[in-house]
């Protein structure tokens, strides 16, 4: 695996991991809920808390071996959408009793144009068991490729924002000299640039990330350095001199 794959796959793997988090803590408060409401019992909110444990152990597991790969991040988020349907069914039984009749009486309530289109697509499902699989598929995709843009959007404003900070509080100080202060600015510059440039058209690539990355990097090891009183790292020095190209770089072919 060569330096710019094991880059990609560590910042995919934050990113996995950062969404998983976010699903755990949303279900974990569900479960707080209804238990405070009275709308599930300690028995079944202990079950519930089993199966969160269940996917926690999974995610443990796939963390093993320091990254959360494709394959272990839908397994996981597989689980706890599980775990969720499961969540909504015990605090709402009698909403999930009705939905299930609704479902089995479909066919025989329907009447005219939409009785016609349910049969069609029930007989086109019946003959054919992979289209419903196909199209929940790809309205998780769907999701799940939204929830990944807006991951990674923040991702970049709030490193953007916390580099900003700390060279303000550094000019502040008066910790670097002219030279240093210009080599600063230069860095920032072309951080700042890589995230505008990334997020201009409304997609995020995975090119355009991992440069987004390298830029904050370069930028974020030239603080830690002068502030500390040295000179700026050789790998910052050589990305200011890339940066410029690479930022300019707009790749249609890999999405996020």
């Amino acid at each position: 695996m060569d330096a710019v794959t094991s880059s990609t796959s560590s910042d995919m793997s934050s990113i996995f991991q950062s969404m998983i988090q976010k699903r755990k803590h949303k279900q974990e408060e569900r479960i707080a809920k209804g238990l405070a409401s009275g709308k599930l019992t300690t028995d079944q909110a202990s079950q519930l808390e089993s199966l969160e444990d269940q996917t926690d152990q999974m995610t443990q597991q796939a963390l093993a071996d320091g990254q959360i790969s494709n394959e272990e991040f839908k397994s996981i988020m597989d689980s706890y959408k599980s775990n969720g349907r499961q969540i909504y069914q015990t605090i709402h039984p009698d909403q999930a009793q009705n939905d299930c009749q609704g479902c089995a009486q479909t066919g025989s309530t329907a009447t005219g144009q939409t009785s016609t289109q349910s049969a069609t697509q029930s007989a086109a499902q019946a003959t054919d068991p992979s289209a419903q699989a196909a199209q929940d598929a790809a309205s998780v995709a769907d999701q799940f490729y939204k929830n990944l843009q807006t991951l990674a959007q923040n991702i970049m404003t709030s490193r953007e924002s916390r580099l900003d900070a700390r060279l303000q509080a550094g000019q502040t100080s008066g910790k670097y000299s002219a030279d240093q202060l210009a080599q600063l600015q230069q860095l920032q510059t072309q951080a700042s640039q890589s995230v505008t440039g990334a997020s201009s058209d409304g997609t995020i690539t995975a090119m355009e990330f991992l440069q987004t990355m390298q830029a904050q990097n370069a930028f974020s090891r030239t603080l830690r350095s002068f502030n500390q009183g040295g000179a700026q790292p050789a790998a910052a020095a050589a990305a200011a001199t890339t940066n410029a190209a690479s930022a300019a770089y707009k790749p249609v072919s890999v999405s996020v």
